[in-house]
């Protein structure tokens, strides 16, 4: 059994799986993450059963000495068309063993011509390497409402247009998205529409505010002036605070590494990330505690010449100028002092 379109697939996989006489399920997809998705759809009908993911080269053994602990087993490979064929497997699966399915995927269907013809009596063939743009507009639409409504909601067909029109090839983007409005909505019974999705829109703009925030104190010769330019009057405001905030957490570092102390920082800003902390501290490094000293002065004269009527992008662009002045004068060599706290 042969799909070239998604609709009628997913019309089959509702009505008949797990079948007891179709074993064998091949998804051939270019876009891996597509490919995945699917498979996923495929797994998650399949409760109470052992789900084993196995590269090309394991499915032989995996066949072959399968888990006797469990009464069902599916196998999943996600596989690329450079890999080889699958024909090792046709006598291991004629026939496959009754509790046992197998899921591969593929962005070529090469590997499995021999393998298809010889087993097309036990497998379903999802084919879309040759979907037509609308057609995959139509599939993706499709995932946005099954997402949708297995999180208990509704979606406005013209916002979901919108989102389709502003990454229509990539799946992985909109998936994210929808998420991240699927959050934002919270429990409230509000459909997903074009006000939700400007809402989430200014909220994502606060979000980069942080991380232009962040590149600007930690690594202002890598700023890029065009980001602090597009700027809107509000926005400029707004990122006064980030700015305080990582000039604070930058001193307490630095000073920490110049004096030798060790810094438990958890206690004063529990949200902070290992990872991000680690970064901070080999940038703090190079740095040094007075640059941070010297940035908080700088932030207090553009926050006083802003409340006194100054324009708010000139200044901030003022301050820019001298982050990367400070950061790239060397400071000169320090030497901890012993006897610091361990």
């Amino acid at each position: 059994m042969r799909y070239t379109h998604y609709a009628p697939f997913r019309q089959h996989v509702e009505a008949d799986f797990p079948s007891s006489r179709l074993l064998i399920y091949v998804i051939l997809l270019k876009e891996h993450f597509d490919r995945k998705w699917i498979a996923q759809q495929l797994l998650n009908k399949l409760t109470g059963w052992e789900r084993v993911s196995v590269s090309h080269h394991q499915l032989k053994n995996a066949i072959l000495t399968p888990d006797f602990w469990c009464d069902h087993t599916c196998l999943l490979s996600h596989h690329s068309g450079k890999e080889g064929n699958f024909d090792a497997l046709i006598p291991l699966c004629t026939p496959l063993p009754p509790h046992t399915r197998l899921i591969l995927s593929s962005d070529s269907d090469r590997p499995f011509t021999t393998f298809y013809s010889s087993l097309s009596h036990q497998t379903v063939m999802l084919d879309l390497l040759q979907e037509k743009p609308w057609e995959k507009q139509a599939r993706f639409r499709q995932w946005i409402n099954d997402y949708l409504h297995e999180q208990g909601k509704q979606g406005d067909q013209e916002a979901i247009d919108d989102l389709l029109a502003t990454k229509p090839t990539d799946f992985s983007w909109l998936q994210s998205e929808v998420e991240k409005l699927s959050v934002f909505l919270g429990g409230d019974e509000t459909p997903l529409s074009k006000k939700v999705i400007k809402k989430m829109g200014d909220l994502s703009s606060t979000l980069s505010l942080w991380k232009i925030s962040e590149k600007l104190i930690w690594e202002p010769q890598g700023i890029n002036m065009s980001e602090i330019l597009k700027m809107e009057m509000a926005t400029v405001r707004q990122i006064i605070h980030p700015l305080r905030y990582y000039l604070r957490l930058g001193r307490l570092i630095a000073h920490s590494i110049e004096q030798n102390e060790t810094l438990d920082l958890k206690p004063f800003y529990p949200s902070l990330y290992p990872h991000s902390l680690k970064k901070y501290h080999t940038l703090s490094r190079n740095l040094k505690e007075d640059y941070f000293i010297q940035g908080m002065k700088h932030l207090y004269h553009v926050e006083y010449r802003i409340r006194s009527g100054a324009p708010p992008l000139l200044m901030i662009t003022w301050m820019v100028a001298q982050l990367k002045q400070l950061s790239s004068v060397p400071s000169p060599p320090f030497h901890p002092k012993e006897g610091g706290k361990r």
